[in-house]
């Protein structure tokens, strides 16, 4: 019986803990100074443009990128989510998927899943 019990204990903690294989990964990578997206098998998805580029969220397929000293937000299909405006952005981790923005030393929240800013850099200090 106990023959029976390990195997089967090995199986479902492999099934547990297995990730799901995504094809649809961008991988960062780096021509000279400039930065791009390629797939998992070294396909190029975005030629290097971006002076930065961050990974993407996997929930909303969002990344952070700046171009010309400027930060934005990139969708999936490399387009800006959010134009090259803001001094900097970052990503706040919650479910609701927030990214901060920074602008002239104001700070403001982009929200993801709405996909539109919803308190405008104007503050000095903004709390959740």
């Amino acid at each position: 019986m106990k023959t029976l019990l390990l195997p089967v204990f090995l199986l479902l903690t492999c099934f547990a803990f297995c990730q799901e294989y995504k094809s649809s990964l961008f991988i960062p990578y780096r021509v000279e100074n400039k930065w791009g997206y390629s797939d998992t098998l070294g396909n190029i998805i975005t030629p290097p443009k971006y002076d930065s580029v961050g990974f993407y969220d996997e929930k909303t397929s969002i990344a952070i990128a700046y171009s010309g000293g400027r930060a934005g937000l990139i969708n999936a299909k490399q387009e800006a989510a959010l134009p090259f405006e803001y001094d900097k952005i970052t990503q706040y981790y919650h479910p609701s998927h927030y990214f901060v923005l920074w602008k002239k030393d104001k700070i403001g929240w982009y929200d993801a899943n709405a996909k539109k800013v919803i308190i405008p850099p104007l503050y000095s200090e903004v709390y959740y």
